[in-house]
């Protein structure tokens, strides 16, 4: 048998080999430890700095009397004797939400207050940075120590009377922390000789960190700088004229949350304290702050008498104007269970009632002037339950601040007027009645606004209450209101009260009653009435026509609603005989049982505003209205005969004067296509919920439509072919195809038209879309306003693809049906420019809206959610958005 003579060597090498490759694999496994155990390190090292970081602020007042500088350095608290007697009280306490617990620590501060500032800083080189030639040398003293669980002495809180007294327990177990552990470091010059007192500019040092239990704007921009120390101006941090010791107080109440009375603050000071405090833009996410202006609270009556002094003198001065805005965050420490919340953008004061612990999280320092008070039945009530003779008082004294335009009141702070939109209205109107109805107290507000403001009230709006015989009364003190709305209340004697509404308002233009029955003797009070909008939707007539009085020549109506309800026609005939009648509402009205034998002889029949939707009109209306009608807009939505819609619309006036056009029947059928080519003139139109495929715009020329500035689709079943079909002029501003069905790619359309630029609102939810769909958004550098159903796995994927999807111009961004995760919001960080957000029917997880993703959004407006569903992690940082203060609207 044949040997081999190298096959000895062959297999010795091959046995060598493999021994190197377990070595090289064995030496690869101690380097991944070894790189694991460097990057382990470098991550924690990095994790301690970010949680531990702290900034010293160096802060230089001018014209001061002290000659050296003060060096503020807050030390922890250290572990309390357990025979102390404040200690036992403390641990004896338990640990419940609303109460600070130990440290004083929330969520968003937990890992921070476990750690200290370990960095320590040389005073000396800092001291020296500061451009100081000559040296100093530093000497320390201890503050007096105070005896913090001693009860206040007399005078601080003699006026707070029972106000005070109901916290006291909670204040004594909410601080933990003795003042007497604030040490103040103060550098001394050491002086051969004694120097006369100088005007200086002297230094407050201190360590900012996350560990303040009430933050600012200004040093948290510091803090994030990464930088070591900064040396700032007092005129940097507020204009108004501030002392050094002052400040050092505020300092000591930032940093762990005390009474400045019990740290020395006096009522001469009280003003600049709560300046400065406004100035900072102070927040908390701890209730820390809303404890700091209950302990604010006794200073502000003794500030009363100044106040109305000024007030009395000049209600413009700039000491009134400066004072009403600081003085805001008061009165939402003044009830318990009562939110506030101000909205600039409608001049409104919101009282909500709250079942929570309810945490201040930063000032409402909005300035107004003119105010609207907006409060549901369940805040009155409980401010009505709560109050007391001191807390009545300063509500009093805070609605002297302001001009009180208006008050509105509803069960569930919902309101029928805020819907703008037909359709919107039209559906509130038809699940008005499943909500009940709610008792209005003997309230104090009402008291108060008719003692003080009777003469300023121009709007009072109630929807779904029942008002007492004294709350009638009070409503009837308000002689100059223009705008009186009622939403299917319940008021005592209420036929009485509206048969003479002229009497007590002579100036009213604007009536709106929802859902009564009303008699002769009320519409023959509105022939001599000022009325120009006139709102009867869900009313009835229950007297007899023969008893009606109507003068036409007394007529000034220019807008007249009556939908779902119908009138006897001599009412009906009355009101569209005004001659200044441009709006007209007709909804879901039966007006076929009419006779023939009557006259609509002087009728107006031109209008700015049209509505006939889900009406059945009838041969006498359809006779009327299908004659020389002209409409600049005209709503012809689901009428219960088909032929009635389109009879209407075979008018050339309506061709010459119809500028927005509103369609939807089942079944749309091909005369419509047909009356629709001789729009000429249509800048508007919306062809809505027609359940087919619009295969019929192909058999029509609709090309001369270039004047076409929106296009309305939604809920129609597009295809491919009819799509490319669309009349989608160059002036076309406005597109939506919101639940179209549209499969993916179909957007590439509108990229490869000539119209791309002209695009500024966009609403494509409801459909399916792509990466490629998404790609084509960039091409449109003019769009504004966009709402959209994404996928998670479709944004992620284009990220990975195609980088980052900016929108340059985007002010407006919606989502539709959509599971919000990481990179939806990373999608939204990207558009700089976006002021308004909104979620509707979506799903927020936890992975997606994050602390950070909050705070890098604080470009914000507004954000909106509409019937949204949170991740439990989620609801308990939505508070952040305030502390930004971006306005948040749920619904």
């Amino acid at each position: 048998m044949n040997t081999n003579p190298y096959s000895f060597l062959r297999s010795k090498f091959v046995n060598n080999l493999e021994s190197v490759k377990s070595i090289e694999k064995l030496l690869q496994v101690f380097r991944l430890k070894k790189y694991l155990r460097k990057i382990s390190i470098l991550s924690l090292v990095y994790f301690f700095n970010v949680t531990s970081r702290c900034v010293q602020i160096k802060i230089a007042f001018f014209n001061e009397e002290y000659s050296d500088d003060l060096i503020l350095r807050f030390k922890d608290h250290s572990v309390c004797n357990s025979s102390d007697k404040s200690s036992l009280h403390c641990k004896s306490k338990q640990r419940v939400e609303g109460e600070f617990p130990k440290g004083f620590s929330s969520s968003f501060h937990n890992m921070a207050l476990k750690r200290k500032c370990t960095k320590q800083r040389d005073l000396n080189s800092i001291i020296n940075s500061s451009g100081q030639n000559h040296s100093k040398t530093q000497s320390y003293q201890s503050m007096e120590p105070i005896n913090w669980f001693s009860g206040p002495t007399d005078g601080i809180f003699s006026n707070f009377g029972s106000f005070n007294n109901q916290k006291q327990n909670e204040t004594q177990c909410l601080v933990l922390e003795n003042p007497s552990n604030i040490i103040s470091t103060c550098g001394t010059e050491k002086r051969k000789r004694i120097l006369p007192k100088k005007h200086l500019t002297t230094y407050l040092i201190f360590d900012y960190s996350s560990e303040f239990l009430i933050r600012c704007e200004l040093f948290d921009y510091h803090l994030k700088l990464g930088v070591d120390y900064v040396t700032i101006s007092i005129n940097d941090v507020t204009k108004n004229e501030v002392n050094r010791h002052l400040f050092s107080l505020l300092l000591i109440s930032l940093r762990f949350g005390y009474d400045p009375a019990l740290s020395g603050l006096k009522n001469e000071h009280f003003l600049d304290f709560v300046s400065i405090l406004t100035d900072l833009s102070v927040y908390s996410e701890s209730n820390a702050l809303n404890m700091l202006y209950r302990y604010l609270f006794s200073f502000l009556l003794h500030f009363e008498p100044e106040f109305y002094k000024n007030f009395t003198l000049n209600p413009y001065n700039p000491f009134v104007i400066r004072y009403k805005q600081i003085l805001i965050p008061f009165l939402d420490v003044l009830f318990d269970q009562i939110e506030i919340i101000s909205d600039l953008s409608k001049n409104e004061v919101s009282f909500h009632k709250i079942d929570r612990i309810k945490r201040s999280n930063f000032l409402y320092t909005f300035e107004f002037y003119k105010i609207k008070i907006r409060i549901t039945p369940e805040a009155l009530n409980a401010m009505k339950l709560n109050s007391c003779a001191q807390k009545r008082d300063f509500f009093k004294w805070f609605l002297d601040f302001y001009m009180i335009k208006g008050i509105r009141i509803s069960t569930d702070d919902s309101f029928y007027s805020d819907c703008k939109d037909p359709d919107k209205a039209s559906d509130y109107l038809k699940n008005i009645n499943s909500v009940l109805e709610t008792s209005i107290m003997d309230s104090d507000l009402f008291q108060i606004l008719v003692q003080n403001h009777k003469k300023t009230i121009k709007l009072v709006e109630l929807e779904r209450v029942i008002l007492s015989e004294d709350n009638i009364e009070n409503i009837k003190h308000f002689s100059n209101l223009e705008i009186l709305i009622f939403v299917s209340c319940v008021i005592y004697k209420y036929r009485s009260f509206l048969n003479i509404i002229e009497i007590f308002y002579p100036k009213l233009r604007i009536l709106k009653l929802i859902g009564f029955r009303l008699s002769s003797k009320f519409f023959n009070v509105l022939t001599f009435s000022m009325l120009e909008d006139l709102d009867l939707s869900l009313s009835n007539y229950i007297g007899n026509p023969g008893c009606l009085l109507l003068q036409e020549k007394s007529n000034r109506l220019t807008s007249f609603k009556m939908d779902h309800t119908c009138f006897c026609f001599k009412i009906i005939n009355f009101f569209m005989k005004s001659k200044l009648l441009k709006r007209l509402s007709i909804r879901n009205a039966d007006l076929s049982y009419f006779r023939k034998n009557i006259s609509f002889l002087g009728c107006h029949k031109s209008f700015d505003f049209l509505d006939l939707s889900g009406s059945t009109l009838g041969k006498l209306f359809l006779s009327f209205f299908s004659q020389n009608l002209k409409s600049e807009v005209l709503v012809l939505k689901n009428l219960k005969r088909r032929y009635e819609a389109l009879t209407i619309l075979n008018q050339t006036s309506l061709y010459l004067s119809t500028k927005h056009l509103r369609y939807s029947e089942d079944n749309i059928s091909r005369n419509f296509f047909y009356f629709l080519r001789y729009f000429c003139y249509l800048e508007s139109l919306e062809i809505l919920d027609t359940s087919i495929t619009m295969s019929e715009w192909q058999h029509f020329d609709l090309s001369h439509m270039f004047r076409l500035k929106s296009v309305n689709l939604s809920q129609n079943r597009l295809s491919d072919y009819n799509f490319n079909m669309l009349p989608l002029g160059i002036n076309l501003d406005v597109l939506n195809v919101s639940e179209c069905n549209l499969n993916v790619g179909l957007m590439s359309f509108l990229c490869f038209t000539k119209k791309s630029d002209s695009f500024k609102k966009i609403d494509i939810s409801g459909n399916q879309l792509s990466m490629i769909d998404l790609a084509i958004l960039i091409q449109f550098k003019n769009l504004t306003h966009l709402k959209i159903t994404l996928a998670n796995d479709v944004m992620a994927n284009y990220f990975k693809e195609y980088g980052a999807l900016c929108c340059e111009n985007l002010k407006s961004l919606v989502f539709v049906s959509t599971s919000v995760e990481v990179s939806i919001f990373q999608f939204v960080m990207l558009q700089n420019s976006l002021l308004k957000l909104k979620f509707k029917f979506c799903t927020i997880y936890d992975t997606g809206l994050t602390r950070k993703n909050i705070f890098a959004l604080k470009f914000l407006k507004k954000v909106t959610f509409f019937q949204t569903h949170f991740h439990p992690e989620v609801l308990k940082i939505l508070d952040l958005f305030q502390i930004l203060k971006i306005p948040v609207t749920f619904h």
